[in-house]
């Protein structure tokens, strides 16, 4: 008479043996956190993130969760639990996450596949970590940025890089205009780093939903904020700014080169800041 412990044990060996185990595997690890931004125009209530499926059958995302974190890799806020899964689960296919007000801002105007509950803090912005990840706690992808201004974890599951460090992107994350920050890796890329994994778009940015319908961001057409207000587009130029200028010294592709010549954050942009100090006009 086999013991209830055996019996169990037997019960799972034939289920493996015969296939059936897959199914029980959650089909959403092998995921980019392939682009994001983290306000239009300086909107930072308009934000989207778009997630890219490395190879086919990742789309059973169901209860996968985007969480965000601030300088210090602490203040975790959950900017969804995905409510169910989505259709297309080719490699490559795209799914796309966004606050309510986000497909305004895109021409022509798609759907995105869910709604963010919330969106990403603007105290945030300057520096900070993204992670996608599991019901159970683990981390699939991480996205950071801020260069030596975050301080937090930078780790992560080594089925989506092989060391599992993700580094840190340098700059902060795009807010103040129609541009994202993009992964350039292939489809099936594995992170190495995210200085060197990602750079900015050039130009309005494209979103893609899992339906693969896409749209561009676009300009309003009006005045832009000024651009000394460089963490967060609150509308004044302050000691928010000046921190996240110093956390991005020296770096390439930050929002705070202020004087916008696409160099390093370097003393010009630090005059400019000092001579904008204050609300913006």
């Amino acid at each position: 008479m086999l013991s209830i412990t055996k019996r169990f044990c037997v019960c799972l060996a034939v289920i493996s043996s015969a296939g059936l185990s897959t199914p029980l595997q959650a089909a959403f690890h092998l995921m980019q956190i392939e682009q994001v931004i983290a306000g239009v125009e300086g909107d930072t209530s308009a934000q989207a993130i778009q997630l890219r499926m490395r190879f086919a059958l990742q789309n059973f995302v169901f209860r996968t969760r985007l969480i965000a974190y601030d300088a210090a890799g602490e203040n975790p806020v959950t900017l969804i639990t995905i409510p169910g899964n989505v259709s297309f689960g080719s490699a490559g296919r795209r799914i796309l996450l966004t606050t309510s007000s986000f497909a305004a801002h895109l021409s022509p105007s798609i759907t995105p596949d869910f709604i963010m509950s919330n969106a990403i803090p603007a105290s945030y912005l300057a520096a900070g970590s993204l992670t996608f990840i599991d019901s159970l706690g683990t981390v699939w992808w991480r996205l950071s940025w801020g260069g030596s201004g975050y301080t937090g974890p930078k780790t992560g599951s080594t089925f989506n890089d092989v060391d599992g460090d993700y580094g840190r992107w340098p700059g902060s994350l795009p807010s103040s205009g129609i541009d994202a920050l993009q992964f350039q890796g292939v489809a099936s890329a594995l992170s190495t780093n995210n200085a060197d994994n990602y750079s900015l778009t050039t130009g309005g940015a494209v979103f893609t939903n899992n339906a693969d319908a896409s749209g561009t961001v676009q300009s309003s057409g009006g005045p832009l904020p000024c651009p000394a207000d460089c963490s967060n587009g609150d509308g004044s130029v302050n000691v928010t700014d000046l921190l996240a200028l110093l956390a991005a010294w020296g770096q390439v592709g930050s929002s705070c080169d202020i004087a916008g010549v696409g160099d390093t954050v370097n003393v010009t942009d630090l005059l400019a800041l000092l001579a904008a100090w204050g609300s913006c006009p």
